[in-house]
């Protein structure tokens, strides 16, 4: 049997989730409560009941149902405030109070297919809940959204997911160009000919091709890792936006392609804020460390995230400066040493932060080439001032930088620095503009 309610489809015989045809990874237990509530939707549910009901015989203190309430809430685009979908009702329980209309399983799409010119996902997106939405909302007005951020953020997984969310949007399909092997001008506006298969007419340049084939589509195009390439992508990238009224782009880069009509979004680091206080379940609800019990659970199954690993895991995140990236090589270390091993040697992290892995992106093998590879596409008057930075251990303002600058305008080489991802801004409210380099890239500096 299929539940739908609000814009959800709970699907209780698959276990599956979906929210705005997007399946909605949850942990067995927020599952569990969820398909409890809406049950019995209409009744007030006493704590006592779902405690019961999850948990069985095992002792559990309140907070942790109320960690998954929480959980259940964020999945289904609710809150404590609105209460639109779940009530609070306070000393007693929960409602389910969202209208729900029961309907055939059977006539539901499975939700696990391929989508024609994408890759199927393997595991989970972690932590960008919030961020996708925002980004599926922001393609219904900007036709070319540019994710750019630090090599190791996750803007090549979030850019799939957000096809995948959006594809059914597109009659004429999603076409996804990776560029991260293209060496050259020529080899670039190649890889987009065969990504929307053009044929080239005699006469016609491969350009005018694209054109012509992509002019009367509605569809998405995906350019993932344009860095290295900025100038063909974007001279390509304007052409497409003036010239093909109903293709949508979403791009990834290290840094902006800088045309008309582009919307710049900053895929930040995984966030550890709020983990102080929290006990090991309260702490899944931190993105920085849900990724880390994840892909440490992904090593070895027995990992637990207990009284005694949970503030080392928070350490470890907190001083990988929340990058996804830097997090899962950690944490697929867990299979031979513990955390606090881990912990100890992230004094030596490039030595640690290796893949344990294969097949992977070649830059991702180890966190060094990740930032190697945005590092070696600085100008050397970017790069002296990179590593000439790399001596604060935390941020700083103009003035600091512009002391520490002994050739060319601090400001510009600081704003081109910021631009390709290499510096952080950063706006404390009441101290002014201050800067940061993370401390991985520190430790690379």
């Amino acid at each position: 049997m299929v539940l739908k309610f609000a814009d959800c489809e709970l699907d209780l015989a698959r276990v599956l989730l979906r929210r705005g045809g997007r399946e909605i990874k949850l942990e067995p237990q927020v599952f569990d409560v969820l398909a409890h509530l809406v049950q019995r939707r209409g009744e007030v549910v006493r704590k006592e009941e779902l405690l019961d009901e999850i948990w069985g015989n095992r002792f559990v203190s309140e907070s942790a149902l109320t960690t998954r309430i929480k959980s259940v809430r964020q999945a289904v685009g609710d809150d404590g405030n609105r209460q639109s979908i779940i009530r609070t009702v306070h000393g007693k329980g929960y409602e389910f109070v969202a209208p729900v209309e029961e309907v055939d399983g059977a006539e539901q799409p499975t939700g696990t297919g391929a989508i024609p010119g994408l890759p199927a996902a393997v595991q989970p997106l972690i932590g960008r809940d919030l961020l996708l939405d925002l980004l599926v909302g922001a393609l219904t007005t900007h036709r070319l959204i540019t994710l750019v951020g630090p090599g190791g953020v996750g803007k090549t997984s979030l850019s799939l997911e957000l096809a995948r969310a959006v594809a059914a949007n597109y009659p004429d399909g999603v076409n996804l160009v990776e560029l991260v092997s293209v060496v050259d001008e020529d080899a670039t506006i190649a890889a987009v000919a065969t990504a929307v298969d053009v044929n080239v007419r005699r006469g016609s340049t491969i350009e005018d091709a694209i054109l012509e084939m992509l002019r009367p589509r509605s569809s998405l195009l995906v350019l993932d890792n344009c860095e290295h390439l900025i100038e063909p992508v974007a001279e390509l990238v304007s052409r497409i936006l003036r010239e093909a009224p109903l293709v949508s782009i979403v791009a990834t880069s290290r840094e902006p392609l800088a045309v008309p009509g582009e919307r710049v979004w900053s895929v930040e680091p995984l966030s550890t804020a709020g983990a102080t206080g929290l006990d090991e379940h309260g702490l899944m609800s931190i993105p920085a460390v849900a990724l880390f019990v994840e892909r440490a659970r992904a090593a070895d199954p027995e990992f637990v995230l207990d009284a005694t690993t949970a503030p080392v895991v928070v350490e470890i995140c907190r001083r990988l400066d929340g990058i996804p990236l830097a997090i899962e090589l950690a944490a697929a270390r867990a299979r031979v040493v513990d955390v606090a091993e881990i912990a100890r040697r992230l004094d030596e992290r490039f030595g640690l932060l290796k893949a344990m892995r294969r097949g992977s992106d070649p830059r991702h093998r180890t966190m060094h080439d990740a930032i190697s590879w945005s590092y070696d596409l600085l100008a050397p008057d970017e790069q002296e001032l990179f590593t000439t930075l790399s001596v604060f251990a935390g941020p700083f303002d103009l003035g600091s930088a512009e002391s520490m600058c002994t050739t060319g305008d601090a400001l510009d080489l600081l704003t081109r620095l910021t631009e390709r991802s290499m510096l952080s801004v950063r706006r404390p409210a009441g101290t002014g503009t201050r800067y940061e380099v993370l401390e991985t890239l520190r430790e690379y500096g």
